[in-house]
């Protein structure tokens, strides 16, 4: 996979990311874990929480062993995280 095909796949799976966001968590939700990290299995959408970036990633993918996980980090504008390239700051539209 060329760079640029990598790029597109991240960002497709950042818009897919980025919808469930929006369905599963709530507001309450939100403000109870301001700055923490969510990390989603986008086939289930099912999703672990956590300060720990690898922990969590290790306990949804003990769930879900072929997930392509993509992560956020809470509030703050919707930055998402890719744990080999580091934060990606961005809002979320």
């Amino acid at each position: 996979m060329t760079p640029r095909e990598s790029q597109l796949v991240f960002d497709e799976l950042g818009k897919k990311a980025r919808e469930v966001y929006r369905r599963r968590i709530d507001s309450k939700l939100e403000a109870d874990n301001e700055d923490r990290f969510v990390v989603f299995d986008l086939d289930s959408e099912d999703f672990e929480i956590g300060d720990d970036l690898i922990d969590i990633v290790g306990r949804l993918k003990a769930r879900h062993p072929e997930t392509r996980p993509f992560g956020f980090r809470i509030g703050g504008g919707g930055r998402a995280v890719d744990r080999f390239r580091g934060p990606r700051r961005q809002v979320l539209p």
